[in-house]
């Protein structure tokens, strides 16, 4: 299997691109809204998507443009790979603790590791019991068993009399659960690179051979129930609909050599801003996503039409305090607030009736110092009275510094928290 890592926006020329068959097949089973990979001729381009995308015998990786510029390429790579799975598991977009990096191999894709990381604890989960529980079976008998079916009864033909129509529960091993991780495990051993995790979902797979094999669906994960004795399994649930689902599904054995795992980094960097902020700023109420509305369908001053929604409202002492916005743009339009932003952030303002609206970017070596004192306030009242400006909004830029010595902070720096105190409470 030949596999190619780039980085996103990057323009990778002399590879071995899959067929077009493939790529038509492949970009019809995903579940994008943009194509995460641009292919010509003996060429690939990544767009924002990082991940891993495995089309026939050909996987690609794709890691975000983060490190710093005087690294060679392996270390950017090994950082890159470590720096992703840290602010996916922060943003809570896979199910695993960033604490399991100390367990990371700088060697292995973030597919590999996440399968790694999976069979880890499916192992632990496993050497107790393989987990069963009742489940409900209608069978014909020929002794009674559980509960008659009446209805069924009353119908069957004088030559069934000696067969009984029964509903019993069953203590088994056959159950949703077990049928997941059991699909999972057979998709695994057919799409991982690594010999290690190829053999151990094997393994696994062997210990599940009493549990049927079915196609998963989202109503098979809605049919499984997690209880207080079966709580260690949900992390490994959620595992299983990320490899099962990722952005790329198709449950066909003969189509699982067409998968991807994709994150858009504009929703990474999105997530990992509000867990940010959440910590950083305990004393304010924060709402995220929350619609609020610009205009007047009637043409009074209650605000009923047009909703936006700003990625996160501030909130102090009950009323709308701040709006900040993130905007994963590396370079942060050379230093500038594009004009787009800008009347996007005066839409929010005005809808949110705020003064205040904060512009974050993720901190890079092109915007480090630009940005720092970057903002713009604009006047809505159309005449100053007494000299007064009665409203305004004032618009922000703010650089998030992410990382502390290379490496993803977990929480925001100390200076950060000070400068975004600044902007939010400035009169």
């Amino acid at each position: 299997m030949k596999k190619y890592t780039l980085f996103e926006w990057e323009h990778l020329r002399d590879v071995c691109t899959p067929s077009e068959y493939e790529i038509r097949k492949f970009r019809k089973s995903i579940g994008l809204s943009r194509e995460p990979l641009a292919f010509s001729i003996s060429a690939v381009r990544a767009t924002s998507y990082v991940g891993i995308a495995q089309i026939g015998n050909v996987r690609f990786e794709v890691l975000p443009k983060l490190y710093e510029f005087e690294e060679t390429n392996d270390e950017i790579i090994k950082k890159a790979r470590r720096n992703l799975f840290k602010l996916l598991s922060i943003a809570g977009l896979v199910p695993i603790k960033s604490s399991a990096l100390t367990r990371y191999s700088d060697t292995n894709d973030l597919y590999e590791f996440l399968v790694s990381l999976f069979l880890d604890d499916l192992e632990t989960v496993f050497s107790g019991h393989v987990h069963s529980e009742y489940v409900p079976i209608e069978a014909d008998l020929k002794t009674v068993r559980g509960k008659l079916n009446i209805q069924r009864e009353s119908l069957k033909p004088p030559n069934m009399r000696h067969i009984f129509y029964c509903s019993y529960d069953e203590f088994s091993i056959d159950n949703p659960l077990n049928i997941i991780i059991k699909t999972t495990l057979r998709k695994l051993a057919e799409t991982c690179i690594a010999e290690d995790n190829r053999k151990r979902s094997r393994d696994f797979c062997s210990l599940l051979e009493e549990v049927r094999d079915e196609a998963v669906t989202n109503q098979t994960f809605e049919r499984v129930r997690i209880s207080r004795l079966s709580m260690h399994y949900k992390n490994i649930i959620n595992t299983c609909y990320l490899f099962l689902f990722g952005n790329c599904y198709s449950m066909e054995p003969d189509n699982w050599s067409f998968h991807a795992i994709l994150f858009d980094m504009n929703l990474v960097f999105e997530r990992y801003v509000a867990k940010l902020i959440r910590g950083a700023i305990p004393q304010y109420g924060i709402e995220l996503q929350k619609e609020i509305f610009l205009s007047s369908s009637g043409g009074g001053l209650q605000r009923d039409s047009f909703g936006v929604k700003p990625d996160i409202i501030i909130y102090k002492e009950g009323r709308k305090s701040a709006i900040l916005d993130s905007k994963y743009k590396l370079d942060a339009e050379k230093g500038m607030i594009g004009p787009g932003d800008m009347y996007q952030m005066i839409a929010y303002g005005v809808a949110a009736e705020v003064d205040n609206v904060v512009l974050i970017y993720p901190k890079s070596a092109l915007n480090d110092q630009r940005l720092d004192c970057l903002s713009h306030t604009v006047v809505l009242n159309k005449v100053m009275l007494d000299n007064e400006v009665r409203r305004r909004v004032r618009v922000s830029a703010f650089a998030l510094d992410m990382f502390d010595n290379g490496r993803v902070r977990g929480s925001m720096s100390v200076a950060d928290q000070t400068q975004l105190f600044a902007l939010i409470d400035q009169n």
